[in-house]
């Protein structure tokens, strides 16, 4: 979908993502957000689930276009929501 449409679309109803704690012996892999919302900021790997896409089908997704890893499991941990600061929410307005 075409960017300034998603940014309409983003002020008026919720979007659908998966974050991912991808663990390897114990350790969270984390990266340096280079995009909107939080840019700059170490966070886990994720994005937007696409129409018709399970979530754990959108987490292996995700996975392997952000770092190029494969997951041996999904796991579902749980839900959370995401308020991001004001300069996150100002970028897409």
């Amino acid at each position: 979908m075409d960017e300034q449409f998603f940014k309409e679309v983003r002020k008026m109803v919720p979007i659908a993502a998966v974050d991912i704690l991808a663990v390897n012996k114990g350790r969270l892999l984390l990266m340096l957000r280079n995009n909107e919302p939080v840019k700059d900021v170490w966070f886990t790997p994720g994005g937007r689930v696409r129409i018709g896409e399970t979530l754990e089908v959108a987490v292996l997704r995700k996975l392997k276009e952000e770092t190029g890893l494969k997951a041996k499991k999904v796991k579902r941990k749980g839900t959370m929501c995401h308020f991001y600061p004001a300069r996150a929410l100002a970028s897409i307005t």
